[in-house]
């Protein structure tokens, strides 16, 4: 998957995070620390290509969220927590 048809907003985020995906149909987004530490996974049971996430609770710091498609193809972006 091409990072450029994912975004990720607003960056950095302090409240609510939105993953969109302007080609594909997301199904999974995971949350990672820089240390490699799963700290949020969200699977989509419905048809979207939006994803809004509450991320209020997550320290400050960078993060890296990982998108799966419908068709298996992954994105990773780094985003910063303030």
């Amino acid at each position: 998957m091409d990072n450029s048809s994912v975004t990720i907003s607003p960056n950095p985020v302090q409240h609510l995070l939105t993953v969109r995906h302007e080609l594909q149909t997301i199904r999974t987004v995971t949350i990672y620390t820089i240390f490699g530490e799963l700290v949020y996974t969200g699977n989509l049971n419905e048809t979207r290509n939006e994803l809004t996430i509450d991320v209020k609770d997550l320290h400050q710091g960078i993060y890296f969220a990982r998108i799966l498609a419908e068709d298996g193809q992954q994105a990773a972006i780094k985003f910063v927590k303030e």
